[in-house]
């Protein structure tokens, strides 16, 4: 969400500067702080905790106690801070391309200290392309596909990649556009998931984040290898018995459509992502006639 359109007044910026790859700001208000990067909002700590128990904890129940976790993206560290608090976890490397990133994250934010958290500054397209890591469970908790490096992260190409540094019996989730705000570009991504892992079920769910603005969906899609494993741990703020169900359980109006897969020479999903926000497609469109 762009920042411009936070819904609560903004009553003081605590940081601001332009690092080597991004703009980064971090604001604060009577909701908490936020951190935004090139002017969208990347969290809320009103909220955030719904944001990375999805992202974090329901991936893991697929698991079996995966004790070997990557996560791209997610600099500003709540990911593996939700995963260190719950699970036994014994390994968490964070791929983020920005140092700039982890040293905002760990002065106003709660970036763990903790010795199994190992920072890698790299880009997540070179590092995956190479790593023969054979994690157990990845995270891709990247930026949204608003600019044509981004859009790359978002393609068949990229998640194969990272399908061949997971184990067999490895899980992936990655967040995604609102399926009620844009159900076309979900499905591209779901379709684009299945694709890229086909020994594993595409399994999409949203959750509600208030803070953002007035109905704040928020999408994910994991490739799980089968049923939930795990049981939930105890002390979650967000994530309960009841709810978890209800995530998976899309309207009618946000299911599945049938779509074609993103790729790196068809940019579909990023695409399709900003048709509803910005009908004039920059000059790295790919001529996709996403007919909306």
């Amino acid at each position: 969400m762009d920042i411009q359109h936070w819904r609560y007044q903004v009553v003081e910026k605590l940081y601001d500067n332009h690092s080597r790859y991004q703009h980064i700001e971090v604001y604060g208000n009577e909701v908490g702080r936020s951190l935004v990067l090139d002017g969208k909002i990347q969290l809320i700590t009103g909220d955030t905790h719904r944001y990375h128990e999805a992202m974090a904890v329901v991936p893991y129940l697929f698991t079996r106690f995966a004790k070997r976790i990557l996560i791209l993206g997610g600099g500003d560290g709540y990911a593996a801070k939700t995963l260190l608090d719950y699970f036994p976890v014994e390994e968490v490397a964070i791929v983020d391309i920005d140092p700039e990133v982890i040293e905002v994250s760990k002065a106003f934010f709660e970036f763990p200290d903790d010795e199994r958290v190992k920072v890698i500054n790299e880009d997540a397209w070179e590092f995956v392309s190479r790593d023969k890591g054979k994690w157990e469970m990845v995270l891709a908790d990247y930026t949204d596909p608003s600019s044509p490096h981004a859009a790359r992260l978002f393609t068949v190409d990229h998640f194969k990649a990272i399908e061949r540094c997971m184990t067999k019996y490895g899980v992936f989730n990655v967040q995604m556009v609102a399926p009620f705000f844009n159900p076309k570009a979900a499905s591209c991504l779901v379709s684009t998931i299945a694709h890229a892992f086909p020994r594993k079920n595409a399994l999409p769910y949203r959750i509600y984040l208030p803070f953002h603005h007035a109905a704040a969906q928020q999408g994910f899609c994991a490739a799980v290898p089968g049923a939930i494993q795990l049981q939930l741990p105890q002390g979650l703020r967000f994530i309960n018995q009841y709810n978890i169900m209800s995530m998976f359980w899309l309207d009618a109006d946000e299911g599945y459509v049938k779509m074609p897969e993103s790729t790196e020479e068809n940019l579909l999903y990023a695409q399709l992502y900003r048709k509803p926000f910005d009908h004039n497609v920059k000059d790295w469109e790919v001529g996709f006639d996403a007919q909306t």
